[in-house]
């Protein structure tokens, strides 16, 4: 399923074990290498650090890539990772997301995997937005590991969206299908699918004024109805899944895809980013993000077949910051 997966490291004092035990468990079971990646930021910082300039922060710059790269080194080496090639890479390049989506543009990386420690307004201010970013601007999956946790099972949940709702392309909800199959497979492993939908009246402008649901037909809401269950019924026939795998459910989609990933003890949770329309990179709406941030399973982001993302191939370089000869 895998070939080439690009573990993110953006801690390398506290290496994140969970992040670090997937990679290694889907690349053992993909037969794929891996590469231990960690952007080292802007190095303009030096300035204060070596105010002489010149081969002073030269020797800063060459001796902070070797220490990174001696923490990357020792985290391949890691047990967890026995028998999977290994391989560490570090550069100056920044912002961060971008600094891995270059990287994985240039070795052609299938998947990438991240971690993430929450988005409440205190995790926004210490750990910024960096998989927010990726998400939008990663060219491949994107895995998003939670940082607490263990997982009782490998099941996989796959959410869609039968009508298409948000600006989705038709053919994303089977590409979330299609990986969400690929890899309950690969870790032998049980698949369910899952819909939340609303009631037609709570989906229908209503006026500022009035605060109850606008009315809507009997007949139109059956018939609303039965167009949602005809779309998820026709998205997941070639699955041949039985009935207990198939989760159709009514109500908040905040409320209701966590109970169905609790109640089918789902591992990773398959899902798509959403497009819209007028913008080159693709963005995940407020609730998408609330979703993430509640569901107890780890994310695996999944773009629309052609996405191209809006990341420059160009990286920073210190070169730019310090127009002086290196050592």
């Amino acid at each position: 399923m895998f070939k080439k997966i690009l573990l993110a490291v953006g801690h390398l004092e506290y290496p994140h074990r969970r992040a670090i035990a997937r990679t290694a468990e889907l690349a053992r079971r993909s037969g794929a290498s891996v590469e231990l990646f960690h952007g080292l930021g802007d190095p303009t910082y030096l300035r204060t650090l070596a105010p002489g300039g010149g081969r002073e922060v030269h020797v800063l710059l060459r001796d902070t890539a070797a220490a990174a790269r001696g923490r990357l080194q020792r985290l391949a080496a890691s047990p967890l990772f026995r028998g999977v090639e290994v391989g560490v890479h570090t550069e100056w390049d920044h912002p961060a997301y971008a600094a891995i989506v270059r990287r994985v543009q240039r070795i052609g990386a299938d998947l990438v995997v991240t971690e993430t420690h929450g988005h409440g307004r205190a995790a926004r201010w210490l750990f910024g937005s960096v998989d927010w970013e990726l998400v939008r601007a990663c060219p491949c999956p994107l895995l998003i590991v939670r940082s607490r946790g263990g997982r009782r099972s490998a099941n996989v949940l796959a959410a869609i969206d039968p009508l298409h709702a948000h600006d989705k392309p038709a053919r994303l909800d089977r590409e979330i299908l299609h990986t969400a199959a690929r890899l309950a497979k690969l870790l032998g492993s049980e698949l369910h699918v899952t819909h939340t939908w609303l009631p037609l009246a709570l989906m229908l402008p209503a006026s500022p004024a009035i605060a109850e649901p606008v009315y809507v037909p009997p007949e139109a809401a059956r018939s609303y109805q039965r167009a949602i269950a005809r779309g998820f019924e026709r998205l997941t026939k070639a699955l041949h899944l039985g009935p207990k795998q198939l989760h159709l459910t009514r109500g908040d989609v905040l409320a209701e895809v966590p109970a169905v990933a609790r109640r089918v003890r789902a591992a990773t949770l398959v899902m798509g980013a959403v497009s819209r329309s007028g913008l080159r990179n693709l963005v995940i709406g407020h609730t998408a993000q609330r979703l993430m941030d509640r569901v107890p399973a780890d994310v695996l982001v999944v773009k629309p077949p052609g996405f191209r993302t809006h990341v420059r191939r160009r990286r920073f370089t210190p070169v730019s910051a310090f127009p002086i000869t290196p050592l």
